[in-house]
């Protein structure tokens, strides 16, 4: 898998909480883009592995460790999961307003725009990711 350099903005209620700059692997195919990156110690989230689905209009975003969880952005269709933590599970819903996705040959990009319910507490979030291709790749 190629190594690539993820450059990721988390926006919540106009505030900007997150920008993470790290390496991670990307894994394609004709129809599929595969990022796979984990979370650093300045996310709060240290160990936790995030992978990135991007098909066609539909971008699926799983997380596993410290919590663990599967969110699914289809523009214009609400989601309903879970989201697991140590401390217990929590009830949520997703409706994404924007999810869009640009693809090159050695770079892209993605941005998505969504409300969240997490136990009932509301908020607008905005991610933003853009990936480059790096020489080295692992098997």
């Amino acid at each position: 898998m190629p190594k690539v350099l993820l450059t990721i903005t988390g926006i919540q209620n106009g505030t900007e909480n997150v920008e993470l700059i790290t390496e991670g692997f990307l894994e394609e195919t004709d129809k599929t883009l595969t990022l796979e990156y984990s979370e650093t110690e300045i996310s709060g989230m240290e160990g936790t592995r995030n992978i990135i689905t991007i098909n066609d209009s539909i971008i699926t975003l799983a997380r596993e460790g410290e919590v663990n969880t599967s969110l699914y952005f289809e523009q214009g269709k609400r989601f309903i999961g879970s989201y697991e933590t140590e401390l217990g599970t929590l009830s949520m819903s997703v409706f994404p307003t924007l999810v869009t996705s640009h693809r090159e040959e050695t770079s892209g990009t993605v941005d998505l725009e969504y409300e969240l319910d997490l136990e009932g507490e509301q908020s607008v979030n905005r991610l933003s990711l853009s990936y480059k291709k790096l020489g080295g790749t692992i098997n």
